[in-house]
């Protein structure tokens, strides 16, 4: 891939990072963004906080998971690979762990979706992928397969990811999800 295509792919994912620390969806460098470019994968580093990410910093990678630039890629980074190995619809991939989204998730519950909106991008619910420890191929796998052909998925004790065919739809799925869950929970409390 071309230097000057491989900056502005990495400058966008850089910028999503920070789009999701704007809007409080990740704080410090919890979270990761993936951004699929034919066999090539941008994808944030492990340990720099978002507010400090530069696009020089964004890993590159190939889908078989080999580092392809300098830098430690996420933790996540078999996450990743996975969904967009395993699902080809998949450009974007955003993996974040706001609070309330994350408090269902903590609960062992999926996220059933009260709000007519989030219908619309939901459907009726939002599945939640069988507990395994972070950072592994299980994970990358419970995760795939409890997303299926949809567009989110809670991770069992862990946080959400949403999927897309671009970043800003990823990003808006992402913030979307975190007010469903926003919804969902105090609209539990107010019902009891």
């Amino acid at each position: 891939m071309a230097g000057q295509s491989a900056r502005i792919f990495r400058a966008k994912v850089a910028g999503a990072y920070r789009r999701l620390g704007e809007l409080g969806l990740v704080v410090e460098s919890s979270g990761n963004v993936s951004l699929r470019v034919g066999n090539v994968v941008f994808l944030t580093p492990t340990g720099i906080p978002f507010y400090r990410l530069r696009g020089k910093e964004v890993v590159v990678m190939d889908l078989l998971g080999n580092v392809l630039s300098k830098g430690i890629p996420s933790s996540e980074w078999r996450l990743h690979i996975n969904l967009l190995q395993g699902r080809p619809d998949i450009k974007t991939v955003v993996h974040a762990h706001p609070p309330f989204a994350t408090i269902l998730a903590c609960a062992g519950k999926e996220l059933p979706v009260i709000h007519d909106e989030g219908r619309l991008f939901f459907g009726e619910k939002v599945p939640i992928a069988e507990w395994a420890p972070p950072g592994t191929w299980e994970l990358a796998r419970a995760v795939l397969d409890a997303l299926g052909t949809g567009k989110a998925v809670l991770l069992s004790r862990h946080g959400m990811v949403t999927v897309g065919p671009s970043l800003s739809q990823a990003l808006i799925l992402a913030e979307k999800l975190e007010e469903m869950a926003k919804i969902c929970v105090f609209s539990h409390f107010l019902i009891l």
